[in-house]
């Protein structure tokens, strides 16, 4: 009889448990390594002024959504963000370990989005009539503000060129990963 209560337990523990997963790719890897040069593969932009360039998405999916009443509850919410090497790209004779680590903080910049993504979506009281709205809303809040912020770590840094706005950029994303 204990061995049925404690399985029941399980089951319904099972049944009701929430996934919420946050999954980091570079190319088709689901990995959590840093950047290599080796993942840059994409064609260089000859009008850019720059030496390289880290292209990253992130996307989400939500599954088991279930209503009681007006409110809705997501089951699986499986967020990810992804480099990708096809737009990615550098100027082979122009790489240096120093490039690596600004366009490093690039991606590093994503995996915060994702992040602050995923707190914002606990934080938030989700309604039938506008859940996609909702979503929509702090996914797009939440890429704007990323965005902003790789623009504003680049015009710091001077795209890596700044060595000291580099390294308390550096310290930054040391702390919040």
């Amino acid at each position: 009889m204990r061995n049925l209560k404690f399985l029941w337990l399980l089951i319904i523990g099972s049944l009701t448990s929430d996934l919420f997963a946050q999954q980091i790719f570079i190319g088709n890897e689901e990995t959590d390594r840093k950047l290599r040069w080796s993942d840059f593969r994409g064609p260089v932009d000859q009008s850019s002024p720059h030496h390289a360039m880290t292209t990253w998405l992130m996307e989400y999916s939500m599954d088991e959504i279930r209503t009681y009443g007006d409110s809705v509850h997501i089951g699986k919410l499986i967020v990810k963000v992804k480099m990708d090497p096809n737009k990615s790209w550098c100027i082979q004779h122009k790489t240096t370990d120093e490039l690596l680590k600004h366009e490093q903080g690039h991606f590093d910049i994503a995996i915060l989005c994702m992040k602050e993504f995923m707190s914002l979506y606990r934080q938030t009281a989700f309604r039938r009539n506008n859940l996609d709205q909702q979503m929509q809303k702090i996914f797009t809040d939440m890429m704007n503000k990323y965005h902003q912020l790789g623009i504003d770590y680049d015009r710091e840094t001077e795209h890596s060129h700044n060595a000291e706005a580099q390294k308390h950029w550096n310290i930054f994303f040391a702390k919040y990963l």
